[in-house]
């Protein structure tokens, strides 16, 4: 790379750019990138030059989120920024998702990577565009961490540090976690929760979800302790699970991502498969345990600390480790952790917050 293009970004007009960042198009990723704002909005010091598109129905969660100026979805550019120019568009999604927003996108600079090239950044402004190899994407392979690395660091960190001008090992020594700080915190409603806990049993992947019984035998083995079990579900969860709706103490249908904060705020815990809620209630700071399957905790689950826990057998460990594996998403998966390995996790885990 040209010696004038190693710094791409100089930090002293950091408060009069504007930064549009593209997420990625699942719920659970955007929440793991979403320290990518806190990264921008630390360099920038300011909390109006940010803008985020993502999927339509994330729009609502992001509209709430410090330092986000405006959230809109991909396809639907807002009127009001047909006039705006980006200093910079940070394209998260890997499928060039800012296309989508169309001819009244402008900006002076987009940076981007595309799936098939992910060790490749590109960088294009608007009378040129050229390529820079990601040193953090070679570091990993060549250290075997790759399928180790938090999907936020992997997927955010060389893009915005390039944008930046700085270095994207310092987000890894960091270890910093996605977090969800929200404009009106009055969302976050306190309840008299204290023996509440919460199950969801989400997510688009059949690979994903834990077993229906394995819910319900964790249910009365909480229920045992004197605890209350809240389901909740989303729209398209909301047909599945009737024997478990008939064991638990109460089921919301959770309809919006604000609906849901409100509902799973201030309980005990949150147990839950592998899956976008989950992101939002561990990004909130909730108390949780996640069942993992066929996916890499370390990749998909950067908490990790004592109230946020996960629970994977040795076999999905294993398998799920592998640089290589690729997940049949539809095939029910069956080396899952048993009902008593998770009730011995949240115990722990309910231990510690008392």
């Amino acid at each position: 790379m040209p010696a004038n293009k190693k710094k791409i970004a100089s930090s002293n007009i950091f408060n009069e750019q504007k930064f549009l960042v593209v997420f990625p198009s699942a719920l659970g990723d955007s929440v793991l990138c979403s320290t990518v704002i806190d990264k921008i909005g630390f360099a920038t010091k300011n909390q109006k030059n940010i803008f985020v598109a993502t999927l339509p129905y994330v729009v609502n969660l992001f509209n709430e989120v410090k330092d986000i100026a405006m959230a809109f979805s991909y396809e639907e550019f807002p009127e009001l920024l047909w006039e705006t120019i980006f200093d910079w568009v940070i394209d998260l999604s890997g499928l060039e998702y800012y296309k989508l927003l169309g001819d009244k996108l402008q900006s002076r600079q987009i940076i981007y990577r595309k799936f098939n090239k992910w060790e490749e950044i590109i960088v294009q402004n608007r009378t040129e565009k050229y390529k820079v190899i990601d040193s953090l994407f070679n570091l990993s392979k060549n250290s075997n961490l790759l399928g180790h690395l938090p999907v936020w660091l992997e997927e955010s960190a060389s893009l915005v540090a390039h944008a930046l001008g700085d270095d994207p090992l310092d987000w890894l020594n960091g270890k910093t976690r996605p977090s969800i700080k929200l404009k009106n915190e009055t969302i976050l409603e306190k309840q008299n929760a204290a023996n509440e806990i919460i199950f969801l049993p989400c997510g688009d992947w059949e690979a994903k979800r834990w077993p229906e019984e394995y819910w319900i035998d964790l249910s009365s083995l909480l229920k045992k302790e004197g605890f209350d079990i809240i389901l909740v579900l989303g729209p398209k969860e909301q047909k599945k699970y009737r024997q478990l709706k008939k064991v638990v103490n109460q089921c919301y249908i959770s309809t919006n991502l604000i609906e849901l904060i409100t509902i799973i705020s201030f309980r005990k815990l949150i147990i839950s498969n592998d899956c976008g809620p989950l992101h939002i209630g561990a990004a909130i700071g909730m108390p949780c345990i996640s069942i993992f399957g066929p996916t890499n905790p370390y990749k998909w689950f950067w908490y990790h600390n004592q109230y946020q826990l996960f629970v994977q057998t040795e076999e999905s460990y294993q398998r799920s480790s592998d640089i290589g594996w690729n997940v049949n998403r539809e095939k029910v998966w069956k080396y899952w952790p048993s009902e008593n390995q998770v009730y011995e996790k949240a115990m722990a885990v309910l231990s510690k917050a008392d």
